[in-house]
């Protein structure tokens, strides 16, 4: 007979349901000697409790299961706390943390990441049986005098027994089945949670992981090298570049990472993804030969042209002169754009011939983006509504996401120099269903075919930059992943496991997934330093006042000596989500009142009349 100890309070002792627990346990066999204690010293908190102060010293040390269990999302044990208690257990006994809130996430376990501690996932069984309607348990607790407290203790407990003994007692046969499953399934996950690290340190990355912390079936994550706002999140950030493809790769096989998300474009087209599946280790984003959509300009331009997709007129130059001749017998405006990648500032829309000039000067001869700019595109101005449309694909089937639209120049009015983006919101009013109909057939699914034919499946997420013109949907441009930071309102609408849909992705079976998005609006506004997007300084704290609703994603922060600093030019995205765009921008705008740092500015006007 195993001797078990319990550390909390609402499964034995001072609970409301001893008797519902007792039967469970000791009515079964006598499988468990259960150690009862009625003192709130059995509930941990964020104080030291008083098995940290050495009381139950042999308990502790006689137990063969020792099962603790949080308290509250209020009041989580600490990991010091939870260190302690296990230094005073016995060596060779097995470890339980009980997880009884169902909106507990990833971070419970990040928290607690290293320590010899399993966890059971109680909370997600209370979950599933309230959104199943799965209530009517005579044996469990009795309906006319339900309550939360009662109902929740009594599943735990059936949640803890079947964890430790391998199925439920044979006293609850006859409700038991539902619940059973459920339990078993939430186990199994639990035992199967996946390690994931996601390889970026901007806004784009934050929004993914906390995504993913979502998820039922993500574990452990990392980030490479990730920013304050990750480290707020108990992921472990790695000091590893994103553009560091040996180190990402050893650290993914000496940590045995399960998912390896490359966010960022520079890695992907360093073939990043292609060196982690040479590794056995699976990986979202396309590889090297598929993310030249992006990295090449003039690939991307060329492809259109080849395959009949709609874009501007275009030609390519890798001479200066002849670069110059043909913007002063084209006139203006006139787009700019260097070949490869330049940190989204690479493109320069020239309303004279002499910005034009100057442009093809800065790129070409001055070299500001390096061999980037060895080679330019050259072509027409159109002139429209832009729009961007996120896509999920794994080279046969794409999901399209919400669409946004984003700001990209530093100052209301758009006015001033491109940056990298100040706000976004989605969806766009003007990306109607007869629009999405025209892309997915005259853009989005001859991309995906194009590239096939090539002999470069692309597999991951294809940004569509489009613009709407009086002759129909064009293409502005392609991104290889996800946009920054039109990511940080579209995932937040996202109504479904990112895990299942990335991992779909990679495993080429995106068609079995259901993807659904919420029936709301969302609004980004960037709060940036003094200077961005030319010289800024760094390192200054960034304070929140209480009250803030929006989720704010950390891009350019940094924790220094305990404290929150700037690290960047663009610092953070606050998004808010309403039920219309008004509503999400009024949100954002009046919590973007509650954050503080030196020198600090944003537009006003993301989102404005609509």
């Amino acid at each position: 007979m195993k001797n078990v100890f319990f550390i909390g309070n609402s499964l034995i002792g001072t609970s409301s349901i001893p008797e519902q627990t007792a039967k469970l346990f000791n009515d079964n066999g006598d499988a468990f000697s259960v150690n009862k204690c009625k003192k709130d010293g059995y509930r941990l908190s964020d104080h030291e409790a008083d098995f940290c102060k050495g009381e139950f010293a042999d308990e502790l040390k006689s137990a063969d299961i020792v099962v603790m269990q949080e308290y509250g999302t209020e009041h989580f044990a600490t990991r010091s706390s939870v260190e302690k208690i296990i230094a005073r257990v016995n060596p060779e006994a097995e470890i339980y943390f009980l997880l009884t809130e169902w909106d507990v996430t990833r971070n419970r376990i990040n928290e607690l990441r290293g320590l010899n501690v399993k966890f059971i996932p109680a909370g997600y069984v209370h979950e599933r049986i309230v959104n199943e309607n799965i209530l009517d348990y005579d044996d469990l607790h009795l309906p006319e005098d339900y309550h939360p407290n009662y109902f929740y203790g009594t599943i735990s407990a059936a949640t803890v027994y079947t964890v430790l003994t391998g199925d439920l007692p044979k006293v609850c046969d006859d409700d038991i089945k539902a619940l059973s499953n459920i339990i078993k399934s939430e186990v199994e996950t639990e035992k199967n949670l996946k390690s994931v690290l996601v390889v970026g340190g901007g806004g784009r990355e934050h929004t993914i992981i906390r995504s993913l912390i979502e998820s039922r079936r993500t574990g452990l994550i990392y980030a490479a090298p990730g920013n304050g706002g990750t480290e707020l999140d108990f992921v472990e950030n790695v000091n590893i570049k994103a553009t560091d493809v040996e180190g990402v790769v050893k650290f993914a096989k000496e940590k045995a990472i399960d998912f390896v998300v490359v966010a960022p474009d520079d890695p992907l087209m360093l073939g990043m993804v292609d060196a982690l599946e040479k590794e056995g280790i699976k990986a979202f984003g396309p590889r090297q030969n598929a993310a030249i959509i992006e990295g090449s300009k003039v690939f991307s331009k060329q492809l259109m042209k080849k395959y009949g997709i709609p874009t501007a007129g275009f030609e390519v130059f890798d001479d200066y002169e002849k670069a110059c001749e043909y913007v002063k017998a084209h006139g203006a405006p006139i787009v700019v754009k260097a070949d490869g990648l330049a940190l989204g500032k690479g493109v320069v829309v020239a309303q004279t011939v002499e910005e034009a000039i100057e442009a093809l000067t800065e790129i070409m001869c001055d070299k500001v983006f390096g061999e980037s700019g060895a080679q330019v595109v050259i072509e027409d101005c159109l002139t429209g509504r832009e729009i961007s449309v996120l896509a999920f694909t794994d080279g046969k089937t794409l999901r399209p996401m919400v669409s946004a639209q984003d700001h990209k120049r530093a100052y209301d009015g758009n006015k001033g120099p491109n940056t990298g983006g100040m706000g976004t919101f989605a969806p766009s009013p003007i990306y109607t269903p007869a629009v999405a109909e025209e892309c997915m057939k005259n853009i989005f699914i001859p991309t995906v075919n194009a590239m096939k034919a090539e002999g470069r499946t692309f597999k991951g997420v294809l940004y569509f930059g489009l613009m709407l013109t009086e002759n129909g949907v064009n293409v502005i441009e392609y991104n290889a992943r996800f946009g920054d930071p039109e990511t940080q309102v579209v995932l937040p609408l996202l109504d479904s496991d990112l895990f299942d849909i990335m991992e779909a992705v990679v495993d080429e079976r995106l068609d079995e997934v259901e993807i659904n998005w919420l029936d709301a609006a969302a609004v980004c506004v960037v709060i940036a330093s003094g200077g961005y997007p030319k010289s800024y300084a760094k390192g200054y704290d960034i304070t929140f006042d209480e009250g803030i609703t929006s989720t704010v994603y950390h891009a350019g922060t940094a924790i220094k000596d305990g404290m929150l600093v700037t690290s960047g030019g663009r610092v953070l995205g606050v998004t808010a989500v309403n039920a219309t765009l008004r509503e999400a921008a009024a949100d954002a705008y009046e919590d973007v009142k509650k954050i503080h740092f030196k020198d600090s500015f944003c537009r006003s006007d993301i989102a404005k009349g609509l």
